[in-house]
């Protein structure tokens, strides 16, 4: 099985940033992906399995999801940045196959 491992970091002018570790493979035709979730105000890691990238908006608003409830949510310019990044990831695949 073909994998990637992306790291996305929230921009250096954020005063309390996160980064996602993002792994990516292809399941079925499907691209899946992890994302672990790391930010100093975490106290651990959050982790998001098993979740189809073909629906761009879902996987951003499931980041969103977990992010929200402590007090982080995505802004306009994350959601840019995690699509514009899974834009990437899916050319990746395409280009490789």
């Amino acid at each position: 099985m073909h994998e990637l491992d992306w790291m996305i970091y929230q921009g250096a002018d954020v005063p309390e940033p996160w980064e996602i570790r993002l792994t990516a493979w292809e399941d079925e035709g499907q691209i899946m992906a992890d994302a672990h979730i790391r930010a100093d105000w975490l106290t651990g890691e959050l982790f998001i399995r098993d979740t189809g990238m073909e629906d761009a908006s879902y996987w951003i608003d499931t980041i969103d999801s977990a992010l929200t409830p402590y007090g982080h949510p995505l802004n306009d310019r994350d959601r840019e940045l995690l699509e514009q990044t899974l834009e990437d990831v899916k050319e990746r695949f395409l280009v490789e196959d």
